[in-house]
C-alpha cells in the first residue's frame, strides 16, 4: 500500500475518515466509482480535488491499480490558537497556521507561542 505524509497541499485530517490521494486532479471516474464501492461513506473537500475523505480504506489492490495513496497525518509536537483564531501546528520538521505550512523554524515557532499571552495551548504534546 502507498502512504503519503501530510503532503504540501493535503486537506486537513476529518475525525472518522481516512484521507486518500490521487495523483491526477480531479480524481478520475473510475478512481471514484472504485472508492464508492469500498466504503459506505465519501467526501470530496473541494469539487476538483485530488483528495477524498472515505469511511473505510479499499484494499491495496484498488489503491495500486488507481495509482492512489493513504494520506497519513503525523501528529504535532504543539498546537496552539491565537487571540485571533488561527490554528498554529508545530512538528518536529514544520510549522502551520491554519493549514497552511510556513516558513517558520519550528524551535522558534514553540519559543514564541509560550512566550506570548496572544497564544494558547490547545493539546498537549503528542
Amino acid at each position: 500500500m502507498t502512504h503519503a505524509t501530510n503532503l504540501d497541499d493535503s486537506p486537513p485530517e476529518r475525525n472518522g475518515f481516512k484521507t486518500i490521494h490521487s495523483p491526477y486532479r480531479p480524481f478520475p471516474h473510475g478512481a471514484k466509482k472504485a472508492l464508492a464501492n469500498a466504503a459506505d461513506s465519501i467526501e470530496y473537500p473541494e469539487e476538483h480535488s485530488r483528495y477524498a475523505y472515505v469511511s473505510e480504506l479499499p484494499d491495496e489492490e484498488t489503491l495500486d491499480s488507481w495509482e492512489l495513496s493513504h494520506v497519513k497525518y503525523d501528529s504535532p509536537d504543539e498546537t496552539w490558537v491565537t487571540d485571533s483564531g488561527e490554528e498554529v501546528f508545530i512538528y518536529t520538521d514544520r510549522v502551520t497556521v491554519d493549514g497552511r505550512i510556513t516558513q517558520m523554524n519550528p524551535d522558534d515557532a514553540k519559543s514564541q507561542a509560550r512566550s506570548q499571552d496572544s497564544f494558547t495551548r490547545t493539546e498537549s504534546p503528542a
